[in-house]
């Protein structure tokens, strides 16, 4: 169930922090937060390489996370220069890929609560703006937008939408990607720290790695 009054301040945020965006980066916004990056996914591999390839044409990314409107987070590409894997964080981009059933219903709330914040002019864009673009939008059948161009050439996004259940995770993904770089003969001993239940979704990520974090090893020294 969306809560308009959450929806409301993180648009006005969203605003504040991008000042030049345009009716577009709203619906990017609000579709992200109904139905994350499914539309964006077709394989792992891909996703992994397209990382690879922004980072090599992108010098400095930033590192931040961004909250959306729902179960999702914009997570930037800087993450990838303080210790996450471009293998990793495409590892968690791909798994945060599921059906939203009820997207929609979220997204057309989520447009009610918007609307709300146009009308009352907390925009620097125009009414006349907002509606025509959601009229055309609306025609083509709401489907996945690019950022402006206006906002493309200001901030220049780098990020990956991806589910908030891993993003309190990432400092301990971060130190998981260093042990396997160090070559270490010992024990990833962060992970215990995590409890076992995390096991499952660590075999996921690291699904054609796990000899190289001794998750078994893990495993066992967990539950002892």
């Amino acid at each position: 169930m969306i809560n308009t009054k959450i929806t409301k301040k993180l648009i006005l945020n969203h605003a504040k922090r991008y000042p030049k965006l345009k009716p577009l980066d709203i619906f990017k916004f609000l579709f992200q937060s109904a139905f994350g990056c499914e539309h964006l996914v077709s394989d792992k591999e891909r996703v992994i390489s397209y990382i690879n390839q922004e980072l090599e044409s992108i010098p400095n990314p930033p590192s931040k996370i961004e909250e959306l409107d729902g179960n999702y987070s914009r997570v930037y590409l800087g993450v990838v220069r303080e210790g996450i894997s471009a293998l990793t964080l495409g590892s968690i981009f791909y798994l945060s890929a599921k059906k939203e059933q009820d997207g929609m219903k979220q997204l057309t709330a989520s447009l009610k609560a918007v609307a709300e914040v146009v009308e009352e002019g907390k925009f620097k864009f125009s009414k006349e703006e907002y509606y025509a673009t959601l009229k055309e939008w609306e025609e083509a059948g709401f489907p996945a937008v690019r950022h402006s161009k206006e906002f493309r050439e200001s901030y220049k996004p780098c990020y990956r939408v991806i589910a908030n259940y891993f993003i309190p995770l990432l400092p301990l993904l971060c130190k998981i990607d260093q042990f396997i770089l160090s070559n270490s003969n010992g024990f990833c001993t962060e992970i215990k720290e995590y409890g076992k239940e995390l096991l499952p979704i660590l075999q996921e990520i690291y699904k054609e790695r796990v000899s190289e974090i001794k998750l078994e090893k893990n495993l066992l020294s967990i539950a002892k």
